[in-house]
């Protein structure tokens, strides 16, 4: 048997290199339990090992058990057997899923998915381990720990690239990207594993949101609209999409250069990962980043596979959904999938239809340079438009559709194609990274004041050059977005003749050149960096105490062009809105071993959307000139703890929890308000808004099968100024909490989520409130079952278990009291998801 064994005198590890083509060979499955008992003392850890060799697809594995060698005749060691305990189990980040392995069942659920390569060397994929008196090891901690126990020289082990360490998350969402142990602003991942995926029928955002505290996504019921997202109380406003967030998928911005978000692009249950970002972030990513929201699509896994899932639900609603991975010569790696969604809807005049498609490639021709392509494509042919309810008619019939919009046919018909590509290389000098993007949408909106038709291009591009060689991180770049929209609106179509009250064309340009640096205020001694070991910084250092700066400078020109499409029957000449932003923000990081404590100062700016500034009073054409920009200065102070990776048969196995303090200050408020029943929204700036609240998050590790997430956000977003003063904003709860329970056992994987928001206003003046709501969610996905040599799950799972009456979302400041979207009463679904190979 080709074994290649190397030991480690000092820190009593041994290296196993076996060829996976010989653990089929029954000589060679003999070696491995020769070696097993030489090392494992239980005959069912003896079993776990066997099975996470076999769960590898490259053609090798390596194998780190940290033992005495007793069984090598050269090794001087002591023959005392090394200490396994039952189960392994940590948290890989604050707020991902928690991944267990249990030695007992050779159970594993994991956001990493157990066929997945962690390690990509060349033509070597390679899983790794290392155990070292009962815990899971990183390199570096390795190094840290024979260190520490006084062994002597350690021989250096090299970091593998491409793995991701356990504790040590990358933080993408940034642009200066970094772990989260040294991001000093509040961010939140989230990582799906595959019973989530599996069960979760993921229609909308927020579903896979609800862990998230602080980030309050509203389902309308209303595919017309969408969902309305805040963070923090920010993008309170929006009457349909989102305002002041920003929202990338796959690195693609969602968010074009007005502000404007259409979040019905992304598919929620194709969504692998996200990334939060809960403050104001304009230094990052300029116009309306009130907050940013990072979509990814794309698997972790770097295997070929190909997988359906079929899901039914109340309402006559269906999904289908297939997604496939493919590895191909030359370091090119593809992905994509196809969904198509169809629903009846819960209320009268709701239906939809959804078709959604990506396709994604990935080269890597060397080190560190990678050229990505995304290509994503939604269609949605119809989708009805219900509108939202006084009290009178959500007390007598919560489902029916309002008349004036049911006779209108109102809803929604659209199409939209978007591109992106990002290169990265390393340099002389440093890294370059760009990026282009390019959108093309049609829209066709029917409502009761009249049909808006809209073609939009829009795309943009990002440089970015990152200094190698200096004592810290230094990043500087310029961006430019691009964004055109051919607008006209009609008169009803039910009210003939149908004349044309508005056509124009409207074009936004995005500039900005930014800055970010971040600077090692104390370095800890010994701890092991991007570029190696780190030399001494005094007394703190060596007590392990670390620090960073973060600093960032943003300029923003954002222009506003309106041009009537005929010039001889033109209501107005050439129309132009211009308007300039700079962003600062700095924050600094200390970090004690695995806890961190933050601080960070940060502002945003969010233009009027071309939408916003179109719709006038008067019904004149080209922009309202009574408004403008609104601006937030914002204030946050947090920490976050965790456990150890040791591995306990305790209660309490791990822990991690993270707490914010957050105060912003938002200045020359833009409001909605209706003037009829027909609709529209007008906007206007008016007086200034204080947020304050506290976020807290918590996750639990129980025993070895059992884990439990808890959130918390209590906030007091309020008017400041004016007749308002004091008035909480309208939409934004005070509390929302969450908690969520999941256990596994040889039956299969078991959920159980609770939802509770308190009461919220619906008007600015704060006449009129939704009650609070809690809602209750139910699931269960099956073990894996065999089906001709393919692995099929099955999955179920009830909303809303006790079938509560809620208000799901409202509608702000609207004319005559229609201000209430009610939620859905209790929802069942099911399906089979089937992994192909």
């Amino acid at each position: 048997m080709n074994q290649r064994i190397a030991i480690f005198r000092n820190i009593k590890k041994i290296r196993v290199l076996m060829n996976m083509r010989e653990l089929i060979d029954l000589k060679g499955l003999m070696k491995i339990r020769e070696l097993m008992n030489c090392f494992v003392p239980s005959w069912h850890h003896r079993i776990f090992l066997m099975l996470f060799l076999t769960v590898g697809t490259g053609p090798t594995i390596l194998w780190d058990v940290s033992a005495q060698p007793s069984c090598f005749a050269d090794s001087p060691h002591s023959t005392e057997s090394p200490h396994f305990t039952d189960s392994a189990h940590f948290t890989d980040s604050v707020h991902s899923v928690p991944t267990s392995i249990t030695a007992n069942s050779g159970h594993v659920a994991s956001s990493i998915n157990p066929k997945q390569k962690l390690i990509d060397v060349g033509k070597w994929h390679l899983h790794t381990l290392h155990v070292y008196s009962g815990s899971i090891l990183s390199h570096a901690e390795l190094a840290d720990t024979t260190a520490d126990a006084g062994i002597g020289e350690l021989e250096r082990v090299e970091p593998l690239e491409n793995v991701e360490l356990l504790e040590e998350l990358l933080v993408t969402a940034t642009y200066l990207p970094g772990v989260m142990s040294r991001s000093p602003l509040a961010v939140q991942l989230v990582r799906r594993d595959a019973a989530d995926l599996r069960w979760r029928p993921a229609a909308t955002l927020d579903e896979i949101t609800a862990q998230l505290p602080g980030v309050q996504v509203s389902n309308r019921e209303n595919y017309a609209l969408g969902e309305r997202i805040t963070i923090r109380g920010l993008g309170w406003r929006s009457p349909f999409g989102v305002r002041g967030i920003r929202i990338l998928l796959d690195e693609i911005p969602l968010t074009v250069a007005d502000g404007q978000t259409i979040v019905t692009m992304a598919d929620p249950a194709m969504v692998k990962r996200l990334e939060v970002i809960q403050g104001p972030s304009s230094t990052f990513y300029g116009n309306a980043a009130g907050g940013v929201i990072a979509l990814y699509t794309s698997p972790s896994r770097d295997d070929s596979f190909l997988t359906a899932r079929v899901l039914t639900s109340s309402y006559a609603e269906q999904k289908m959904e297939t997604s496939w991975g493919l590895q191909l010569p030359k370091q090119w790696q593809m992905d994509g999938f196809v969904t198509r969604l169809k629903t009846d809807g819960y209320r009268e005049h709701s239906a939809a239809t959804i078709v959604r498609a990506h396709l994604g490639a990935t080269w890597r021709p060397r080190s560190k340079e990678t050229l990505a392509f995304h290509v994503h494509h939604t269609s949605m042919p119809f989708a009805e438009h219900p509108g939202a309810l006084t009290e009178q008619m959500l007390e007598e019939n919560p489902s029916q559709a309002r008349a004036n919009f049911l006779s209108a046919g109102a809803g929604k018909e659209f199409h939209q194609t978007m591109t992106g590509i990002n290169y990265e290389k390393p340099m002389t000098g440093g890294t370059l990274k760009t990026s282009l993007h390019a959108v093309v949408r049609d829209l066709e909106n029917p409502l009761p004041f009249g049909t808006i038709l809209l073609n939009r291009y829009a795309g943009g591009g990002r440089v970015g050059w990152t200094f190698s060689g200096l004592p810290f991180d230094l990043q500087t770049g310029a961006e430019l977005l691009l964004q055109r929209d051919d607008r006209q609106n009609r008169s009803p179509a039910r009210i003939p003749p149908v004349t044309v009250t508005l056509d124009q064309a409207e074009q936004v340009l995005n500039q900005a050149l930014f800055v970010h640096m971040r600077i090692p205020l104390i370095q800890n001694s010994g701890s092991l960096g991007r570029s190696g070991l780190s030399g001494k910084s005094g007394l703190l250092g060596n007590l392990g105490l670390e620090a960073d700066l973060d600093a960032g400078l943003r300029a923003d020109r954002v222009l506003y062009r309106a041009d009537p499409a005929d010039l001889a029957s033109a209501l107005f000449d050439e129309d132009r809105r211009d308007f300039f932003s700079l962003n600062p923000s700095v924050g600094v990081i200390v970090r004690l071993g695995r806890h961190q404590v933050f601080t960070h100062l940060s502002s945003s700016f969010e233009t009027p959307t071309t939408t916003e500034l179109v719709n006038q009073p008067d019904g004149s054409g080209g922009f309202n000139r009574e408004v403008g920009p609104e601006k937030t200065l914002g204030l946050e102070a947090g920490l976050r703890l965790r456990s150890g990776d040791r591995i306990t048969p305790d209660f309490l196995s791990s822990w991690s929890v993270s707490l914010t303090l957050y105060r912003m200050r938002v200045s020359n408020l833009l409001v909605p308000f209706e003037l009829d029943e027909g609709g529209r929204e007008y906007f206007r700036n008016q007086g200034a808004s204080n947020h304050t609240g506290l976020e807290l998050f918590a996750s639990l590790g129980l025993f070895t099968s059992t884990d439990l997430r808890f959130s918390l956000h209590l906030s007091e977003a309020s008017f400041a100024g004016g007749d308002l003063e004091g008035a909480i904003l309208p939409g934004v709860p005070r509390m929302e909490s969450s908690l969520q329970v999941r256990h596994e056992n040889k039956a299969g994987s078991w959920m159980m989520e609770g939802l509770y928001r308190d009461r919220v206003p619906a008007d600015s003046e704060n006449k009129h409130w939704a009650d609070h709501m809690f809602r209750l969610q139910a699931a269960w996905t099956s073990p894996e079952i065999l089906f001709a040599n393919r692995s099929l799950f099955l999955f179920f799972s009830i909303n809303n278990l006790l079938n509560s009456t809620y208000v799901s979302s409202v509608n702000i400041d609207a004319f005559g009291g229609y201000f209430y979207e009610p939620g859905r009463p209790r929802t069942f679904s099911g399906g089979i998801s089937l992994d192909l190979f």
